[in-house]
């Protein structure tokens, strides 16, 4: 409860210091509500986890989606999210959320994690909403959009020691993995009931994020597109960790999951958590996916099967 409390008054007090509005103050459901000066943002929510040690801040934005272009909404951040940073787009009916997770180190949350969460939120909804409404009106679709090749980034002193941090937590929980110390990443495999998963872990020092990559073990065909994109699309809002996405230079359906550290070390608690989630979350969902990808079955019946409708 002291843990559950200190960090539920960090996030009012850095709410009120930035001059927010509070929408609403409820300290037993681990939640505030409250609006920042950006007209593309309806309202923003900060729910806190303890036992996980997770802050997850949820942004409405002030977009709504006409159901005869939700599908093609839905197809197209599938491939959008698949470029950003950290952070995803959800569309749930007619809504749309933008939504970013931290980890919480030394058991609290800290000023600047939670400055930097608002900031990123702001940033990326403000950036993207242009496109998100022209694609909501019906005037932009996925296969229009044109993912930006990566930039290349010296590293700092510091983005090697955290990368040391890394691989430290990697060799702590014993696992077979393979350094990649010119990209800051590690990759290795697991085989999971008859599943092989490959998992991509990297630090991205300019967001200060744990990312963490599983593609898919197939290739999504040009005719299966579009309903793996919105079958991935539609799952991934109902998610409450990670994301699938696409990614169209590959063709390849990927599970992601990013979180931010900003400050301290990284526990290797946060890659087993990483590692679960995503093993638990790409079993439960591979195949079908799989089927679909095949046209062994219909999204109609992908949806019904994994949701009843």
């Amino acid at each position: 409860m002291k843990k559950k409390s200190v960090v539920y008054n960090q996030i009012k007090n850095v709410i009120e210091k930035a001059k927010c509005k509070i929408l609403s103050d409820d300290e037993k459901n681990t939640e505030l509500k409250f609006t920042v000066n950006e007209p593309a943002i309806s309202e923003l929510v900060f729910s806190f986890e303890p036992e996980r040690s997770l802050i997850t801040l949820t942004a409405e934005l002030a977009l709504r989606v006409e159901r005869e272009y939700q599908k093609d909404f839905a197809v197209f951040i599938c491939v959008l999210n698949d470029g950003l940073t950290n952070g995803s787009f959800d569309c749930v009916d007619k809504s749309v959320y933008f939504r970013i997770t931290s980890c919480i180190i030394n058991k609290t949350a800290g000023e600047e994690v939670l400055i930097n969460m608002i900031n990123k939120t702001v940033n990326t909804v403000k950036a993207n909403f242009r496109t998100l409404q022209k694609t909501a009106a019906g005037q932009n679709f996925a296969s229009d959009y044109e993912q930006s090749p990566e930039k290349e980034f010296v590293f700092s002193e510091s983005d090697f020691k955290k990368y040391e941090t890394l691989c430290a937590a990697m060799d702590k929980l014993d696992w077979n993995y393979k350094k990649h110390g010119d990209e800051l990443s590690v990759t290795f495999d697991v085989l999971y009931e008859d599943i092989p998963m490959k998992f991509i872990f990297s630090i991205d020092p300019r967001t200060k994020n744990v990312v963490m990559i599983s593609p898919l073990p197939f290739t999504v065909t040009d005719e299966s597109f579009y309903n793996v994109a919105y079958a991935a699309a539609t799952v991934s809002s109902g998610l409450y960790d990670g994301t699938f996405c696409y990614n169209m230079a590959r063709r390849e359906l990927l599970f992601k999951m990013s979180l931010s550290y900003f400050e301290g070390d990284i526990d290797e608690k946060v890659f087993m958590y990483m590692v679960s989630c995503s093993i638990s979350t790409v079993e439960r969902f591979n195949d079908k996916f799989y089927e679909l990808n095949n046209g062994r079955i219909t999204i109609e019946s992908f949806l019904k099967n994994m949701y009843g409708f």
